[in-house]
């Protein structure tokens, strides 16, 4: 059994045994993404991973968003021009 103890505002896991607590080894994909492997540290990493991923997201849609915005601009001058012919 495994229980998982705060421990000055980290989340350690430790094995439950008839010997009493054995300390697990860190699980860091889990402390990365709880932001709990360093303190200040942490959190500011994973601040600045978030406002990184929220730029590619705007910069991704602006990019579709222009694409998409100059196919309809082509198709409304194609349709003008074969109504005017």
């Amino acid at each position: 059994m495994l229980a998982r103890i705060n421990e000055g505002g980290e989340q350690r896991v430790y094995a439950v045994t008839r010997e009493g607590l054995i300390a697990q080894p860190r699980n860091w994909p889990r402390l990365i993404h709880e932001g709990t492997f360093s303190g200040l540290w942490g959190s500011l990493i994973n601040f600045v991973t978030s406002i990184a991923l929220l730029g590619l997201l705007g910069s991704g849609t602006w990019i579709w968003g222009r694409r998409k915005w100059r196919r309809f601009a082509r198709r409304q001058r194609s349709q003008v021009a074969v109504g005017s012919a």
